[in-house]
């Protein structure tokens, strides 16, 4: 059984009433649960960014979480922008993952819900707290022999 997101398998029928299943109304409140804790609050960046990242993940328009999109549409840099010379996609993302470490760590150790952004991409992955992490290896396809 696959959950909302490819990489990520449902979870069991036995789960308990504690996690929540992955479906789009629990994402969502997980995405306005972080937004709002104090690592979030005064960072419309980061708040843009996540909001972003996932919808379009839920949308399944992960074809649109692209550095020069990501620019245009979260950061609102010109038609013209080009990531070769203005690297705020990559610097808000590294920031991004590391806001999102530290909430998971703190404010959020808790939460049902882990919302990761695996490095080397922009496409979030979603898990509930008692799975392990993917590690970046392992979310990328394997390479054919």
């Amino acid at each position: 059984m696959i959950g909302i997101f490819r990489d990520t398998p449902a979870a069991p029928r036995s789960a308990t009433k504690s996690q929540p299943p992955l479906n789009r109304q629990s994402i969502l409140e997980q995405v306005e649960r972080t937004v709002a804790s104090p690592l979030f609050r005064n960072s419309k960046r980061y708040a843009g960014l996540l909001r972003y990242a996932v919808e379009q993940k839920l949308e399944g328009r992960t074809h649109l979480l692209k550095e020069r999109l990501i620019g245009i549409e979260v950061f609102g840099r010109r038609l013209d922008y080009s990531p070769k010379f203005d690297p705020i996609v990559r610097t808000e993302a590294r920031r991004l993952r590391t806001r999102l470490n530290e909430f998971y760590a703190e404010t959020g150790i808790g939460d049902p819900l882990v919302i990761d952004l695996p490095k080397g991409g922009y496409v979030p992955v979603v898990r509930l707290a008692s799975q392990p992490p993917q590690s970046a290896a392992s979310s990328q396809p394997q390479a054919r022999r």
